[in-house]
């Protein structure tokens, strides 16, 4: 008899257990549902959960009932006090309301409590911004620019705030953050702009090997030769030919080599021949097309009104027809400037070449290109293997220049 009154007694508290539960998952649903049906009587069973009363305040806030969206906040903030999108709605709508000094309170209170947070710190800035609240609004768009999903929309944001001034964006802004600054420059084309961002970061001395790549290649990309020739002599401490003897990768970007791939020739180093250091570059043709070759080159800066040779060492072995590859020199943005040297032999030791040119005073940089032009011939499918190593580039004084030379080719 006992056993049985205490199974009986268990299987009430269970079944009293299961009731309550049951109730408490409803509740809890209908609480935590944004999109529920709100009503003054089921609203007012969510007393167990704080993000209820949340819920409900941001009803009564979207029906423009602020003082029982209050009401419902404060009763979330009973239940959990560091419930902070409760706090941050109310800084919203006290602020809406007038009450701006209440609104920087609680925007102070949310901003020290979670100042190393990521979940809260775009209320914080709208709240911030509105206001306003120049130091947390500040200090939040800082902390968030370093976050890829919201590096875009932050740097607008402080950027338009502050009439897309870049000076008084760079007082405010973090120095860590100037990298992101400038590519976002980049990306929008402000030019004059990006240059201010790129000399705060040489005087911060945060350019790396990376930065300073894109940043060239974008000002190339821009025709800002002259720029982009000072920012690598600061940076390379170099000028002339980059990458001469091929011996790091071609980097297809700002002053390096650039290449094409194509399905009738190969451009690629290789070691096993080469005149100085480790790599030479080989071009080889397939002989299955009469190609009109123009997709090896690379941008080089040169002093306006002065006089240059460039020398270079090239090998050949088995080219055919009656077009072979030369080395020709093109202005850059600057007109009838063109220097070419003669085609390589169809096949050849390795051997140095020069080519003397003189550039006019708007010349700033030129474009040498390896070059085979098409053939007219029946026999016009090009095919051999040409190899090139240590290109150099000097600017000479007058007396040294050839007068002979100095005609266009």
């Amino acid at each position: 008899m006992v056993v049985f009154l205490k199974k009986t007694l268990l299987t009430f508290i269970l079944l009293a257990l299961s009731i309550w539960l049951i109730r408490y998952g409803m509740i809890w649903q209908t609480a935590n549902d944004p999109d529920y049906t709100f009503e003054k009587s089921k609203a007012n069973d969510s007393n167990y959960f704080a993000g209820g009363f949340y819920n409900s305040g941001i009803n009564a806030w979207f029906k423009n009932n602020p003082e029982m969206a209050i009401n419902y906040l404060r009763k979330a903030l009973l239940i959990d006090r560091f419930h902070m999108n409760a706090w941050l709605k109310m800084a919203e709508i006290k602020m809406a309301q007038g009450n701006t000094h209440q609104a920087s309170q609680i925007l102070n209170f949310s901003h020290n409590l979670t100042k190393d947070v990521v979940e809260w710190k775009w209320q914080k800035i709208l709240v911030a911004r509105e206001l306003p609240s120049e130091e947390i609004f500040f200090d939040n768009i800082n902390f968030i620019i370093p976050y890829r999903q919201f590096q875009e929309e932050a740097i607008y944001l402080m950027d338009r705030s502050l009439a897309s001034d870049t000076p008084s964006v760079l007082n405010v802004m973090e120095t860590a953050n100037f990298p992101y600054y400038l590519y976002w420059l980049m990306k929008w084309q402000r030019i004059e702009d990006s240059f201010q961002v790129w000399t705060e970061l040489s005087n911060e001395n945060m350019v790396d090997d990376h930065l300073y790549d894109r940043y060239v290649h974008y000002l190339i990309s821009r025709r800002e030769i002259q720029r982009a020739a000072a920012i690598r002599k600061q940076y390379m401490g170099d000028e002339g030919i980059t990458n001469p003897g091929f011996e790091l990768p071609l980097s297809n970007r700002g002053f390096g080599w650039r290449r094409d791939s194509g399905e009738h020739w190969n451009i690629q180093r290789v070691s096993f021949q080469k005149i100085e250091g480790n790599y030479s570059l080989q071009i080889r043709f397939s002989g299955n097309e009469n190609i009109n070759f123009r997709h090896l080159r690379q941008i080089v800066p040169v002093l306006p009104g002065n006089d240059h040779v460039l020398s270079f060492w090239w090998r050949s072995r088995n080219l055919t027809t009656d077009q072979r590859p030369f080395i020709e020199i093109i202005g850059l943005d600057c007109k009838n400037s063109y220097w070419k040297s003669e085609m390589i032999p169809s096949t050849t030791g390795w051997r140095k070449e020069t080519i003397f040119f003189s550039v006019p005073e708007e010349c700033h940089a030129v474009t040498v290109r390896l070059r085979r032009q098409t053939s007219h011939r029946f026999d016009n499918k090009i095919s051999g293997e040409v190899w090139l190593d240590q290109f150099n580039l000097e600017t000479l004084n007058r007396q040294q220049f050839p007068q002979h030379d100095r005609s266009l080719s």
